[in-house]
């Protein structure tokens, strides 16, 4: 009868399970890395973002402060984990500080992006966010992809 002899299978194992317990962690890193990919071309755009100039009615574009307020709130949310499934968002959070009748505790920063975005009767559109988003997806997969197989490395490794 023949014998079949495995070694080091019991290290491999081993390996496995090290990074099983670690994939939420490596995904979660990823994650943010690409995240953050993502906020810095978008903030990049928000600084390109043209400025309303007062009395010139063709200008369009939003106010100085506006703009600031833009890219002060803008952010990666916290994760969110639902089954397998972990989410993260690249949004603007908070308020301006120009308050309104309307919004007496400043104008809400997803508003203001909206506005900037789609454009209005009397301001005119410009879609930086979604140039943006689309501009960064590949360099954001790639960077995501990087750190996952790093991580991975670095853990069967370990």
């Amino acid at each position: 009868m023949a014998k079949l002899e495995f070694t080091g299978l019991d290290s491999y194992i081993a390996e496995l399970e090290r990074l099983r317990t670690s994939a939420e962690g490596i995904t979660k890193k990823a994650l943010y890395e690409g995240a953050a990919v993502v906020a810095d071309e978008v903030r990049a755009a928000v600084e390109a973002l043209p400025v309303h100039v007062k009395g010139n009615k063709n200008s369009g574009g939003i106010t100085e402060g506006q703009k600031e307020a833009l890219a002060k709130g803008l952010g990666v949310a916290p994760f969110q984990t639902e089954g397998d499934r972990i989410d993260t968002l690249v949004g603007f959070s908070g308020y301006s500080d120009y308050k309104t009748k309307l919004y007496p505790d400043g104008q809400p920063l997803a508003l203001i992006a909206r506005v900037a975005e789609s454009g209005t009767s009397f301001s005119k559109k410009t879609p930086f966010a979604r140039k943006a988003f689309r501009k960064a997806k590949p360099k954001a997969e790639a960077k995501m992809k990087e750190v996952f197989e790093s991580e991975i490395e670095k853990t069967m490794k370990g």
